[in-house]
């Protein structure tokens, strides 16, 4: 790389590294903040370093392409990988460290189709990228042994994974969703090797707070009450396929396509359980509902109703003091209803903080996930989330599956010979299609009771 593409590439990742500095979720977890600071000032050392070596350099600084070595190509020749781009092509965007991940799915699915190496996918790809090296620690990582020790601080050698590829990575999987910025307000924990932790929290009562006495009189001896909460890792799978025509003709865009599927086939899937009602069980996660009896809406419609509604959810949280991270949650329909709704006066109170995603001065979540009618209140401060090591992807073209996005069966069911067929199958062998799935081991679990309040069936 030239001092002049490090110098960019460098102060690329001083933003990145200070945007996380400034959207920290605890100022006090004071380690994290710390080591933010301490990457910031090694990187920005670099630039200047480089600086100075590109100045030093002046006209003998080497250029881009030698001219023996450029190659001017007919209309008829195919163009190769590795060769400049029509003038029309946009610039590409700069990785972000989540996108690493996605392009070890893409070698491995351009891998399994053409029958080739997954490093030379890699390399026609993503050969003349300045962050090549990146993407191929982040893909060495992911497939085979480590020749050498993983740590977090050598560049393209799980550096990028394991501060921030894996976090980033999820936020991408779930982009758009409820379940991303609500628990990136609240408390996320990679398990590791591990198969569960227990978090302990307080209990409601009984309280250690504080008596005024008469002087001389005893003083009140209190003890509080703690629980624990024991949580361990569920697995998050899902599979989507297409068929191998795209796969081999749609290249470059291939890169956007798997990570649209991704996003379309998971985000809904989390946010969907994430939100209900349902109690965990061996297979999933609580939703944030379960346990939790629904508000009555406030009836006549209008500013009252909404006023009302609003006044009750927050005394909800208020009653437990639990509004110290408090995130409403609710469909567009309900957004769009807050920013239309006219108190006595003909004015729109509510019109500028909700457009703005805001509401009482409390974040707002929006997503057509969340049924018409209802609005959730939560406080993401006692939200946590854990998650596996890695998500794990595999592709195949010779599965028989059965394509049922809700409740799918095994392939036949029964005893040997009288089984039923589920329906509709398809095998991916017959019909020259890929499939492409995803295992992600996660969970949630609330610390602690009455830090959701919900409504249904809102009146305005």
């Amino acid at each position: 790389m030239l001092y002049s593409e490090r110098i960019e590439s460098a102060q690329k990742e001083v933003v990145t590294l200070q945007d996380q500095l400034a959207s920290l979720p605890d100022a006090e977890d004071v380690a994290r903040v710390s080591d933010l600071t301490a990457r910031i000032g090694e990187v920005k050392g670099k630039i200047f370093a480089w600086t100075e070596a590109e100045k030093a350099l002046g006209d003998n600084a080497p250029i881009t392409v030698p001219k023996e070595r450029i190659t001017v190509y007919s209309p008829a020749q195919p163009l190769p990988a590795s060769a400049p781009k029509a003038w029309a092509q946009p610039k590409r965007k700069a990785a972000e460290p989540g996108d690493y991940v996605i392009r070890h799915f893409l070698a491995k699915t351009l891998a399994f189709v053409t029958k080739r190496p997954a490093e030379a996918v890699l390399e026609e790809h993503y050969g003349a990228h300045g962050d090549f090296e990146a993407t191929r620690g982040v893909h060495d990582w992911y497939t085979r042994a480590a020749t050498a020790p993983a740590t977090t601080t050598t560049a393209g050698w799980a550096a990028e994974l394991a501060v921030t590829g894996q976090g980033e990575f999820f936020n991408q999987i779930t982009a758009g969703s409820v379940f991303q910025p609500v628990a990136s307000r609240g408390m996320q924990i990679t398990l590791g090797r591990y198969g569960q932790i227990s978090m302990p929290t307080r209990a409601a009562t009984p309280t250690v707070a504080g008596s005024f006495v008469l002087e001389g009189s005893p003083i009140p001896v209190r003890q509080a009450a703690f629980t624990t909460v024991t949580i361990g890792l569920k697995k998050l799978a899902v599979i989507t396929s297409y068929t191998r025509e795209i796969a081999e003709h749609s290249t470059p865009e291939i890169e956007m396509i798997l990570r649209q599927l991704i996003v379309d086939d998971t985000g809904i899937a989390i946010d969907t359980v994430f939100i209900d009602n349902v109690a965990a069980t061996a297979i999933r996660p609580a939703g944030i509902r379960a346990g939790v009896a629904g508000l009555t809406p406030t009836a006549g419609g209008g500013f009252t109703a909404l006023v009302g509604d609003i006044k009750a959810l927050v005394g909800a949280l208020a009653g437990v003091n639990a509004l110290r991270s408090p995130v409403w949650i609710m469909n567009p329909v309900q957004q769009i209803a807050i920013s239309l709704t006219q108190n006595n006066d003909g004015d729109f109170p509510f019109q500028a903080d909700i457009n703005a995603n805001r509401l009482l001065g409390y974040s707002v979540v929006v997503s057509s996930t969340v049924p018409a009618g209802m609005v959730i209140l939560i406080n993401a401060d006692d939200l946590m989330v854990v998650q596996g090591n890695t998500p794990r992807f595999d592709v195949s073209d010779q599965a028989t599956l059965h394509y049922e996005d809700t409740s799918p069966l095994q392939l036949v069911t029964g005893a040997q010979g009288s089984g039923v067929v589920a329906s509709p199958s398809r095998s991916l062998f017959q019909t020259d299609s890929l499939a492409l799935r995803m295992i992600l081991p996660m969970n949630w679990a609330l610390l602690r009771t009455g830090s959701v309040a919900w409504v249904t069936g809102v009146t305005w």
